[in-house]
């Protein structure tokens, strides 16, 4: 095992802090102790272990223990990532944040290590590993969350998103996470993308354990960097799930293009020529009672599926996404302006009012809006699709394919607003776009 995830596993000790005999990594002090995960042991929901549980480090074995990820009653509300397999099913495949966290590239391990030891340098705050972040409580309160979105580390803390006095927008660019119920407690949205990012959150990580009464101790600073592991490698490990259509496991190929590849089974040694023969003649025997029915050759056509609003962004690139997320929050800035993700859109209305819907096609984002071609300039490069009846409530068309055309579709929103009395909420909070996606794409209960 790499010496890295050696350090991680030695953070790992059972702690029976609700009854369920739920994995807890502990306090920073345990540093280089590498103990085993049990559960307990018996049939009954309930039913003690057959060893008491003592809060102290554990000695150190020879053999080192595979940690597990915790799953919780919060995991079911999974994140899912789409994919295509080469017959054009779509597969879903739910990464843990341990699988995130080993496949994300730096400077987010540095920037995980740095927020993660910030954290538990504050005394009774302990860590806790789950299926989709790593969670930060001081015994029954959650002070913060570290979650892993695409590219993007993202801080998620116990402070209101929306005090505009207390956190400025133009300087912490905060979002408000507290419209999922996974963040309800920690609604404070923070994406650490660069090290001005990171000294931000540290600044707001001390005002929320000063809210909190709690004392800053030495920051003992812990490696939590792990190797890079390939998706298959993962699978195999319980760190991503594959499901198929209709919340099936998936059954395909997983090398088929989709999850990289796979290293080919092992070959069975060759049967002896008086077995082939032997098997060969059995199956060749038919009973004169049962007549053989010939069977036609069939070849499976591929089965294609059209892809929904929300699986096209879960599968496009980050730069689109970030797009994404840039324009929805501009066009929801406006007072009573909702937003709503259907099978082919992402509108935006105001009452009956459709204002601009948003599509995806490829590597493309489409922006249409309720508003007169000639209102737009020649520059723009807009599509007049008043002939077609799905858009003739937003008839104009704006393709976005670059920063520019980003700065393009701001205008036109303006415009839009103006032409139908629109006022700008000065107090608006944006919203993690990302996020209210995986939440459409997520399988209907």
């Amino acid at each position: 095992m790499p010496e890295n995830e050696k350090t991680y596993l030695a953070l790992v000790e059972e702690v029976d802090v609700d009854g369920e005999g739920q994995v807890v990594v502990a306090e920073a002090p345990v540093r280089t102790q590498i103990v085993y995960v049990d559960r307990y042991i018996g049939s009954e929901a309930g039913q003690p272990a057959e060893e008491e549980v003592v809060n102290e480090p554990a000695p150190v074995e020879e053999e080192t223990a595979v940690a597990e990820v915790v799953e919780t009653e919060e995991s079911s509300e999974e994140e899912e990532e789409v994919a295509v397999d080469a017959f054009g099913n779509v597969i879903r495949y739910r990464k843990s944040f341990m699988a995130r966290l080993i496949q994300t590239q730096n400077p987010n391990q540095d920037y995980y290590t740095e927020l993660k030891n910030e954290l538990l340098s504050y005394k009774g705050v302990k860590s806790r590993v789950s299926w989709n972040y790593d969670s930060f409580n001081k015994g029954r309160k959650k002070c913060a969350k570290i979650a892993i979105r695409g590219k993007t580390l993202i801080l998620y803390l116990a402070l209101d998103p929306l005090d505009e006095d207390m956190y400025p927008t133009t300087k912490y660019h905060q979002f408000n996470a507290g419209l999922t119920a996974r963040f309800e407690e920690v609604p404070f949205g923070l994406k650490i993308r660069s090290p001005r990012a990171l000294k931000y959150a540290k600044e707001l990580i001390a005002i929320l354990m000063a809210g909190l009464g709690l004392k800053q101790g030495d920051i003992i600073r812990e490696d939590y960097h792990m190797p890079y592991e390939t998706t298959p490698e993962l699978i195999r490990r319980g760190l991503i799930k594959v499901i198929g259509a209709g919340g099936a496991a998936y059954e395909g190929d997983i090398s088929e293009g989709v999850f990289g590849e796979i290293p080919a089974a092992k070959e069975e040694p060759a049967k002896p020529y008086e077995e082939i023969a032997a098997a060969e003649a059995a199956e060749a025997y038919v009973p004169e009672e049962e007549p053989v029915i010939p069977i036609a050759d069939e070849v499976a056509k591929p089965k294609y599926v059209n892809k929904s609003f929300a699986q096209k962004m879960l599968l496009a690139d980050e730069i689109l996404q970030d797009r994404y997320d840039e324009l929805k929050n501009y066009a929801l800035r406006f007072k009573k302006i909702k937003a709503r993700i259907s099978k082919k859109f992402d509108s935006f209305n105001k009452g009956r009012l459709q204002f601009v819907k948003l599509s995806v096609a490829g590597k493309t984002l489409k922006l249409y809006l309720n508003m007169d071609i000639n209102d737009t300039d020649p520059k723009f490069h807009c599509k007049d699709m008043r002939d077609k009846k799905t858009y003739e409530p937003v008839p104009v068309l704006l393709r976005i394919k670059s920063g520019r055309a980003v700065k393009y579709a701001k205008i036109l929103i303006d415009r839009c607003a103006a032409g139908h009395g629109l006022v700008e909420n000065k107090k608006f909070i944006g919203v993690d776009a990302i996020a209210l996606v995986e939440e459409a794409a997520a399988p209907k209960k």
